[in-house]
């Protein structure tokens, strides 16, 4: 399958960047919910404003590990349309238009 090439939205991005840290309230970064490399856009239900630790924090331990110890960031993602789904042995996280993130 063939992905296809998003274009970046400097205004939700900016809009992102301009919201506090989900988790600690601290100056964000957008984090994107499903990567680009992965066909995710720059759509604002797929940005999350997360400040450096934090981003740092949810790549190394992936968004249902992160979600898990942080339920601020579980909140946004379900207020986003996000939902953690098990598909054994993993859990996805999946979008209600469709696709999946682990």
């Amino acid at each position: 399958m063939e992905k296809r090439k998003r274009l970046r939205s400097e205004g939700a991005l900016r809009e992102a960047r301009s919201e506090p840290c989900v988790v600690c309230g601290c100056k964000s970064d957008a984090a994107h919910v499903r990567s680009r490399g992965s066909g995710g856009g720059d759509e604002p239900a797929n940005l999350m404003p997360l400040c450096r630790r934090h981003h740092s924090e949810q790549h190394s331990g992936g968004w249902h590990r992160f979600a898990n110890a942080h339920m601020s960031v579980m909140e946004a993602l379900w207020r986003r349309g996000w939902r953690f789904e098990l598909t054994p042995p993993v859990w996805k996280l999946v979008k209600a238009s469709g696709g999946e993130e682990e």
